[in-house]
């Protein structure tokens, strides 16, 4: 099985789709939380999402692991999907 997910990129007259793609064996740890860079570095983008809502998918098959950064919608979609 495939997780798959699309950035968009807003730049000046341009939209930029850019696709990824994870295999599901490959995920290590879900966190809950804003424990990743991504949060940090977007700090006021994170601060605006209640930290019960965020977490954390960590994957890959090598040693230097990947992250991906989700905020859900509600408590009850993210643990009753």
């Amino acid at each position: 099985m495939l997780l798959m997910w699309v950035r968009v990129k807003l730049l000046p007259l341009i939209e930029k789709r850019l696709c990824f793609v994870a295999d599901l064996r490959l995920v290590k740890e879900i966190r809950p939380g804003k424990n990743a860079r991504e949060f940090e570095k977007n700090y006021e983008d994170a601060f605006k999402h209640n930290a019960g809502l965020c977490f954390v998918i960590v994957y890959g098959s090598t040693f230097k692991l990947k992250t991906l950064a989700l905020v859900g919608n509600a408590l009850t979609a993210l643990f009753n999907a």
